[in-house]
Parts: C-alpha cells; structure tokens; sequence
C-alpha cells in the first residue's frame, strides 16, 4: 500500500511538475518544428502517466467487467456491420477490438483510452493556457478525474 502511494505520488508529481519545465529539455527541437515540439512535450509530459494509467490490473470497481467484454470482443468483429451488431456502444467495442489488434492483451484496452484522455487533456491545455496555468490543471485532473477515468472507461 505505501509503496502503491510512492508510486502514484512520483508519477503526479513528475507530470504536474515536467508540464511547466519541458521546454528546458526540448527548446530546440521547437525553433525547428512545431509539431515534432508537441509531440515530444507530450511524450514527455505524460509518458508515466499513461503507463499507470495503461498498465493497471484489476483497479477499479469494472475492472472484472470490462476483462470479461475484452474477451468476448476481440474475437467476435471481423467488419464494420459487426460493430452496430453488438450489444453495446460501437465505440466501446471498436475500442476493444483495437486493444486486441495492438496490444493482444486487456490493458491494450486501458492504454488507447489513456492515450484518448491525455491527449484531449493536452488538447485542453493547450487552449486554456492563458487562463490557467499548465501545472494546475494537470493537478486539477489529477485530484479530480483521474480516480474516476479508472472506473468510467465505457463512459469516457
């Protein structure tokens, strides 16, 4: 349990503080291009982040749930029609199958939504910076929405 707390702790602390501090480490890679800069501040930024996010095992109260759909869906979509076809949201179950075609395994599942969620978190950021600033609002979605992204992945 502490070492789980060291864990999450480190890894906010990393991404609250690297959000504000990235341009030390890649200022100039974006007197070149704008683009490879953002790619780069991302990866950077959130890396960690979205390996605890992707990596978990057995977090959250659906946890066992969405194992049990992973394994039903990455076997039973082989065209677009089998998508509509489903008994849940296409999405949900597109998303599935892609965790399946990328990752083989369940925590593909949790790694492409990480992937969604941060990148529209960065998308965000990057839109608001001049009202708020970068480290707060990645510690505003850390202590508010991080706890629960980890139970809403059919939601989100």
């Amino acid at each position: 349990m502490f070492l789980s707390f060291i864990l999450y702790f480190t890894i906010f602390s990393y991404t609250t503080i690297m959000m504000d501090y990235v341009d030390i480490f890649i200022i100039s890679i974006k007197e070149k291009s704008k683009r490879l800069y953002e790619f780069f501040q991302f990866i950077i930024v959130y890396t960690p982040i979205m390996a605890l996010y992707g990596l978990r095992v057995n977090v959250g109260i659906d946890y066992p749930t969405y194992l049990s759909f992973y394994n039903v869906y990455k076997y039973s979509i082989h065209s677009i029609a089998d998508l509509f076809n489903q008994q849940f949201e296409p999405g949900y179950v597109l998303l599935n199958k892609l965790g399946y075609i990328f990752f083989h395994n369940d925590n593909g599942v949790f790694l492409i939504s990480g992937i969604v969620i941060f990148f529209l978190l960065n998308y965000l950021i990057k839109h608001y910076h001049n009202i708020i600033n970068k480290p707060t609002m990645i510690f505003i979605f850390i202590m508010v929405f991080f706890g629960a992204s980890c139970n809403i992945v059919r939601q989100i």
